[in-house]
Order: C-alpha cells, then structure tokens, then sequence
C-alpha cells in the first residue's frame, strides 16, 4: 500500500511538474571521497579536488564527499565546504554504511564506483604527493583519480584498480 501511495505521489509529482520520470537518468559513475575536516592531508587535496570536479563532472560522472568520522560534526564540514569552496555534495558516513561497503580505511581515500557493473573499477589515493605521513615528493608523477576520469571518459580500460592512499585513519570504534 505505502509503495503504490509513493508511486502514486511521484508520478503526480513528475506530471504536474513536465518532469518525465524516464528521463531522470542516474549518474554511471560516482566518485566517493572519504574525507576528514581536521585532516592536514585532506586540507591540502581540496582545491585539486575542485579542479577534478570541474574537469570530470557531468551529467554521468558524480562527486561526493563522505565524511565517516563522528568527530566531523555538521557544522565543521560546512566551514570545510565553505572554506575551500567545495563545488560538490558533501554527506556524513556516521554509522559506517558506505565506509563498510567500500571497506575504506584512510582520509582521503577515493573509489570510484561504476554503477552499471556494480563495482568499484578505482580505489586509493588521489596522487603519489605524499610517500608517508609528512613525508611528500617534491614532484607529483602519478596523477591516479585524474588517470581513472580520463580513461572512463575516453571510455578506456583503466589499468591501475587500485593504489595504496596515505592519510589520517577512519575510526570505526565512533560509529553510532
């Protein structure tokens, strides 16, 4: 009954509005971002994350931002956003749903998620800038979440799945 009244209320929804639900269509891809506000690492990776979002963002490629950490209340994302400008969604992770299904660990970490295969086709760092914690390379030479946008754009294989990221940890003991 709930389910027919939903139908209902969307399709009148769609009519009254010259919305035709068939072409409402979902993006192919997502790129999560795993991020923290207090995190040095993250900080840094905003305004590169910007220029991703404006290079890759379409109507088939999606950025959203997913802040796990309990700590990362509401309103410090918010001035995260605010202060870097983020041109993209950023959402609270806080019981872990996301953060499990893609089993991240650090911030940031990215996965790239192909909605038509139901997989992850990237995951890992953003870059090589940083070899450890407080330790990064003078010259950036792998450009990984850039590589992986080109190669789906230009509907190429993408060769690296996967790349270790560096970063602060995600807290699975704040879960609610």
């Amino acid at each position: 009954m709930y389910l027919a009244l939903l139908l209902t209320t969307l399709l009148s929804f769609f009519s009254t509005n010259n919305i035709d639900p068939q072409t409402i269509i979902p993006p192919k891809t997502t790129v999560y971002i795993f991020l923290l506000d207090e995190c040095k690492i993250c900080r840094e990776y905003a305004s590169e994350l910007n220029t991703l979002y404006d290079n890759y963002h379409s109507d088939e490629i999606e950025f959203v931002g997913v802040f796990p950490n309990f700590s990362s209340k509401k309103e410090n994302i918010e001035n995260f956003k605010s202060e870097f400008n983020i041109k993209f969604e950023l959402k609270t992770d806080y019981f872990k749903k996301l953060s499990h299904k893609f089993d991240a660990k650090i911030l940031p970490e990215v996965f790239v998620y192909d909605h038509n295969l139901d997989k992850v086709v990237y995951s890992g760092r953003i870059d090589d800038r940083y070899v450890s914690i407080g330790q990064r390379r003078r010259v950036i030479k792998n450009f990984d979440l850039e590589s992986t946008l080109s190669n789906i754009v230009a509907q190429k294989d993408i060769l690296i799945t996967r790349t270790q990221p560096v970063g602060c940890f995600i807290n699975y003991n704040d879960n609610l």
